[in-house]
């Protein structure tokens, strides 16, 4: 069973970093909610707070950068396994994403909650690494440049960051290789 808890709704990544900040190990950054909801109820953590990221506008979408795919961190699994610009360009992943979990989770799930709850299984995150994807972090400190295993290595999360986007380059002769995956 759920326990009490107080959701914030931020309009900008430097808001939700600061309330992050500001209530600690009370709070929990949620998006789908699809993995936090779960060890809530089993009572495995008991947060007070939650900031709720969907109210943050643009970070679920999808685009191109010059060459650079870019991928908000609340887009959904069910997005990115349908979106024809990741199709096109990083086909890879979307077939990936159409096999996450089930068709509720993949509608619900963020490609950047996948990331930061870290589970050693995660396929996405397990991917972003072979390609050698690297997070541009943020917060309402600043932000700051790291490679995705370094984020695992270091706590998600940390220091109040959020993920803010992905964004993979192609490379020649049609493959593709992630170079950097965004976060505030």
């Amino acid at each position: 069973m759920l326990r009490e808890f107080q959701i914030h709704q931020p309009d900008t990544v430097e808001a939700a970093s600061t309330l992050l900040a500001e209530y600690g190990l009370e709070a929990a950054p949620y998006a789908g909610g699809t993995e936090l909801l779960l060890i809530m109820k089993e009572g495995l953590v008991q947060y007070r707070h939650l900031v709720d990221l969907k109210t943050i506008p643009g970070l679920n979408e999808l685009g191109l950068e010059g060459e650079a795919l870019v991928i908000g961190p609340l887009a959904t699994h069910r997005q990115l396994e349908r979106s024809a610009l990741l199709r096109q360009h990083l086909p890879v992943l979307a077939e990936l994403e159409a096999g996450i979990a089930n068709a509720r989770v993949r509608a619900a799930g963020t490609l950047g909650g996948n990331l930061c709850f870290a589970e050693p299984h995660s396929d996405p995150a397990t991917f972003l690494m072979a390609w050698g994807a690297g997070l541009v972090l943020g917060s309402a400190a600043g932000r700051r440049e790291l490679p995705v295993e370094d984020f695992f290595s270091n706590g998600p999360g940390a220091g109040g960051d959020l993920d803010r986007r992905s964004t993979a380059p192609p490379a020649h002769d049609g493959a593709l290789q992630l170079s950097a995956i965004q976060a505030a």
